[in-house]
């Protein structure tokens, strides 16, 4: 058991130490976008994974789970690969090199979340250890995180050497991942659907969920909560601007933020034998820590944003745990590539949303949106375990 964890570790650690992310937006302008292209990209790559949410989880209810991840895996190689003849101006330009990447990082992305996810948890379960998944997948999310804060604090130097060794760094990395996880025995196949049509299977499975109004609303939560902060995240290098950081402090304030992720990802683990819906109260705390930037406006305030980070990675953790317990095991990956399909949406909507608002109205008030937001969702959660019990 201990032998698969560390497995499981390793895989998510190499699968996220890669260098381009914090620089491919530099290497979008190196090669000539502007924002509106550079804008256009980031749909592309949202839209394809938002497409292939569901289909990839109902793929992974049908055939092994490791197996998907594993192929996803080999997508991410192909994008990287391709993304290296950006600046050769063979067949046409850069643009077009860097959105079929982005559409391969989507298929990897798709067949990672939810999927990932469910084969841990059936992995768990094989060994009667299911009830121990809170506390694993916290730990998981470390290892994925431990490896974005390097790929930060470091991508960038690597960068002003060679955007070539970014690359490189990034493509061995992926192998690693993809030869670690290859070494992980899959369990047996679970229980069959026996659902040959794609819109039956799907209708099934929907029609479950409104049967379980309490995992319709845990999930509706973890979509809205999870969906706004995530969009915001990615707006932070504006509010960066207005409080007067330089460019070369943008990755490093964004490596300070993973860690209070991280921190909120291993503080799970020593938080999961506490019962009760306190999480929710977690997320109502984040929403005013949010709200501190936008009424100091100074540099030191920041620190709201970076424990809302801590906050809502155990609000999200202990969330999708209750969700887990709420669906049956053949169902499992699907429910959660719905869930990661409706976060997908709202995200696309939001980046289009919060774009004009920071246009028009600037980042603190985007900031402030994100605050009331989570702060409704969370007082709408009180009163759904309130009502519970």
């Amino acid at each position: 058991m201990k032998k698969l964890i560390a497995k499981l570790l390793l895989f998510n650690f190499f699968n996220d130490l890669v260098l381009l992310y914090p620089v491919y937006v530099l290497l979008f302008q190196k090669h000539g976008l502007d924002a509106l292209a550079i804008s256009m990209l980031l749909s592309i790559w949202a839209g394809t994974k938002l497409v292939l949410e569901i289909p990839s989880g109902i793929l992974a209810d049908k055939y092994s789970r490791r197996n998907l991840v594993l192929i996803g895996r080999v997508f991410k190689l192909i994008g990287f690969i391709v993304w290296t003849g950006a600046g050769s101006g063979i067949l046409f330009g850069p643009f077009w090199y860097f959105a079929i990447g982005f559409t391969c990082w989507s298929i990897s992305g798709a067949l990672y979340s939810g999927t990932f996810s469910a084969f841990i948890y059936d992995e768990l379960k094989t060994y009667g250890r299911e009830s121990d998944y809170e506390k694993i997948q916290g730990y998981m999310i470390s290892a994925s995180l431990s490896g974005i804060v390097i790929a930060l604090f470091v991508g960038g130097f690597v960068a002003e050497i060679s955007y070539y060794y970014v690359f490189a760094a990034s493509m061995i990395t992926t192998i690693i991942a993809f030869i670690v996880l290859l070494s992980v025995k899959p369990v047996q196949k679970v229980q069959s659907t026996e659902e040959k049509n794609y819109f039956k299977f799907l209708k099934l499975v929907l029609i479950n969920a409104r049967k379980n109004i309490f995992l319709g609303e845990i999930i509706f939560m973890l979509v809205f909560v999870s969906s706004i902060f995530t969009a915001a995240v990615e707006f932070y290098p504006f509010l960066f601007g207005e409080l007067g950081f330089a460019e070369g402090m943008v990755g490093f304030l964004f490596g300070v933020n993973y860690i209070f992720v991280l921190f909120g990802g291993i503080a799970v683990g020593y938080l999961t034998a506490k019962k009760g819906n306190w999480e929710i109260i977690l997320s109502l705390i984040a929403s005013f820590s949010i709200l501190l930037i936008t009424v100091f406006k100074t540099p030191f305030f920041l620190i709201g944003l970076f424990i809302a980070a801590f906050l809502i990675t155990i609000f999200e953790i202990r969330l999708t745990n209750k969700i887990q317990k709420e669906i049956e095991s053949h169902e499992r990956a699907t429910m959660l590539s719905i869930s990661s399909f409706l976060s997908g949406g709202m995200q696309l909507i939001l980046f289009m949303v919060f774009g004009l608002i920071i246009r028009t109205y600037g980042s603190f008030a985007m900031i402030f949106i994100t605050g009331v937001s989570i702060m409704a969702i969370s007082l709408y959660g009180v009163v759904i375990f309130w009502r519970r019990g």
